[in-house]
C-alpha cells in the first residue's frame, strides 16, 4: 500500500533519529590527544581492542569474555607452576653466564622469569654453545613422521627431544623446587587407577570373598608386592603364598602361646549373638534364630589358643551346615550375617589377646590372619575361574558365525575375528592385571608430575614472550 506524503515524512524522521542513537559516543578527547592514542595503538594493538568494545545498543558477548578469562586464569595458573624453577634455573644461568663469552641471561630474561615465563634450561644451554646433538627420532625412526598424523609421533615436535633438549629436561627437573616436596598429584592418580585395574583382574574371586568378610585376595596381592598374572598363574602364587604365611604364622602363634595367650570366646561370639537374640524377637524366624545358635555354640569352648581361635576364624566358610545355603549355592542373609559379626568379634578379641601378652603384636597377628583367610578360601571360587577360561577358550558360536561368513571374504572375517581375540584378551585376568601393574610401578617412578608439569609450562610458552610487562593490558 501506497504512503502518503505526509506518512513518508515522519518515517524519514524515525529513521534519521535512529541513526542518531547508533552512531558511536564521542570520546571527548582533545585532536593532541586523538592523534597520542592513535600512535599508542599503533604500537600495542589497542585499536583492535578497542573496536572489539559492544557500540551503544550492542549487547556484548558474554560468553566469549568467560572463556578469556578462564584462559587467561589457566595460563596464569601455569605460569606459576613454574615460578620458583624458573627463578631457580635464571639463577644458575646467571652464574655460568660469569664463565660464559656469550650472553647466557640477557636483557628481560629476569622480567620473564618473574612473570613465570622464563626460558628453558634447553635455551640457556644453546646460548652456552652446547651442540643440538641428535634426537630420539634418529634412534627409532620408526615412531616418527613428518606431519605426525596418524599413529606415529611428529619428528621435532616435543616427544622428540634432542640430546640438548633431554638435558636441558632433566635440569628443568632438577631446578624445580616443587620437584622436592612431595607435590605428586598426578602420579597419585596414576596409582590409584592402576590399583583399580589391577583389582579388576580378580573382581570375580573377590567378589566371592567378600560373602564371608575375607579379606580380597586382590589386596593380598597387592600388599605383598605380587605381580600381575593369568588365573593358573594367581593359583600357583596363592600356593606359595600359603607356605610364606604358614611359616609366619608357625612363628608368631609359638611365641604368643608360650607367653600364655588365649581368647575369651564369650567376648568373640558376644555380637553374634546378639544377632540371633533380636532375630528371636519375630516369631517367624524363632526357628532360625535357634539354628544360628547351634552353629555358634561349637565355638564356646573356654579360653582357647590364640593360634585354635585363629583357625577358627580362616575356616568359617567350611563349618557351615547345608542349611546356610540357598537353591543356587549362595550363603543365605541370615547366615551371612552372622558370620561377619563372628569373624569381627574373633578378629577383635584375637588381636586384644596378642597385645595383652606381647604389645604391639595384635596388628601383626590381624594381617597375617586376613591374609591366611584370603588365601585359603580363594582356592574353590580360582578353580571354579579357571575352568570357566578353560571353557571360553573353546571356538565359540560367534566364533563359528565369523568362520562362516570367512568362506564369502576371508580377508575380513580373518579381520573381524582377529579384533574380537584382541577384546577378549583386554579382558582378562592376566591384562588387567600386568597392565595395572605397569601403571603403579610407573607412578613409583618419580618422572610423571614433573613430566605433566613440564609440558603444561612448554605448551604454555608457544606464544613470543611479551618484552614489556605492560604489552597485552588493555589499551596498551
Amino acid at each position: 500500500m501506497a504512503l502518503t506524503p505526509q506518512e513518508e515524512a515522519e518515517l524519514a524522521q524515525l529513521e534519521a533519529q535512529y541513526a542518531q542513537q547508533t552512531t558511536a559516543v564521542p570520546s571527548g578527547l582533545t585532536p593532541q590527544e586523538e592523534a597520542e592514542l592513535a600512535q599508542l595503538e599503533a604500537q600495542h594493538g589497542g585499536a583492535q581492542n578497542r573496536a572489539q568494545t559492544p557500540k551503544v545498543g550492542e549487547v556484548p558477548d558474554v560468553w566469549s569474555k568467560l572463556r578469556s578469562l578462564g584462559a587467561g586464569t589457566l595460563d596464569y595458573g601455569i605460569r606459576g607452576l613454574d615460578y620458583l624453577g624458573g627463578l631457580t634455573r635464571t639463577g644458575v644461568a646467571q652464574g655460568a653466564d660469569v664463565f660464559s663469552p656469550n650472553d647466557v641471561v640477557r636483557e628481560g630474561d629476569w622480567g620473564r622469569a618473574i612473570r613465570g615465563q622464563a626460558p628453558q634450561s634447553a635455551d640457556y644451554l644453546e646460548r652456552l654453545g652446547v651442540e643440538k646433538g641428535g634426537s630420539l627420532s634418529d634412534v627409532v625412526p620408526g615412531l616418527y613422521s613428518n606431519s605426525g598424523a596418524g599413529l606415529p609421533l611428529q619428528r621435532g615436535g616435543w616427544l622428540d627431544p634432542s640430546a640438548r633438549g633431554a638435558a636441558g629436561f632433566a635440569m628443568d627437573v632438577a631446578s624445580d623446587p616443587l620437584t622436592y616436596v612431595g607435590v605428586t598429584p598426578v602420579a597419585k592418580g596414576v596409582k590409584k587407577i592402576g590399583e583399580s585395574v589391577f583389582k579388576s583382574g580378580f573382581k570375580n574371586i573377590d567378589k566371592k570373598l567378600a560373602e564371608t568378610s575375607t579379606k580380597p585376595l586382590s589386596q593380598v596381592f597387592l600388599d605383598r608386592g605380587v605381580g600381575g598374572t593369568t588365573l593358573k598363574g594367581m593359583q600357583k602364587k596363592t600356593v606359595n603364598l600359603m607356605e610364606t604365611l604358614s611359616k609366619e604364622r608357625a612363628t608368631v602363634y609359638n611365641a604368643l602361646d608360650e607367653a600364655g595367650a588365649t581368647v575369651d570366646m564369650q567376648k568373640a561370639l558376644g555380637p553374634a549373638m546378639e544377632y540371633t537374640a533380636r532375630l528371636r524377637d519375630n516369631p517367624g524366624m524363632v526357628s532360625k534364630a535357634n539354628e544360628l545358635d547351634d552353629f555358634l555354640s561349637q565355638y564356646l569352648v573356654k579360653n582357647p589358643s590364640i593360634s585354635r581361635a585363629s583357625n577358627w576364624k580362616t575356616d568359617l566358610r567350611n563349618s557351615l551346615p547345608t542349611t546356610a545355603f540357598n537353591q543356587n549355592g549362595r550363603i543365605t542373609d541370615e547366615y551371612k550375617k552372622v558370620l561377619q559379626k563372628l569373624s569381627t568379634g574373633l578378629n577383635t578379641e584375637i588381636k586384644a589377646s596378642a597385645d595383652n601378652v606381647i604389645p604391639g603384636a595384635g596388628n601383626k597377628v590381624s594381617q597375617i590372619n586376613a591374609d591366611w583367610g584370603s588365601v585359603i578360601n580363594s582356592q574353590k571360587p580360582l578353580t571354579t575361574e579357571v575352568n570357566k577360561a578353560a571353557t571360553k577358550n573353546l571356538v565359540s558360536a560367534v566364533d563359528a558365525m565369523i568362520g562362516g561368513y570367512g568362506v564369502a571374504d576371508p580377508l575380513k572375517a580373518a579381520g573381524v575375528f582377529g579384533a574380537k581375540k584382541t577384546i577378549e584378551l583386554l579382558n582378562t585376568p592376566w591384562a588387567r592385571t600386568n597392565v595395572g601393574s605397569g601403571l603403579m610401578k610407573l607412578s613409583n617412578t618419580g618422572t610423571l608430575d614433573p613430566l605433566v608439569r613440564q609440558s603444561l609450562i612448554r605448551n604454555n610458552q608457544e606464544e613470543p614472550a611479551p618484552t614489556s610487562a605492560w604489552q597485552g593490558v588493555r589499551g596498551y
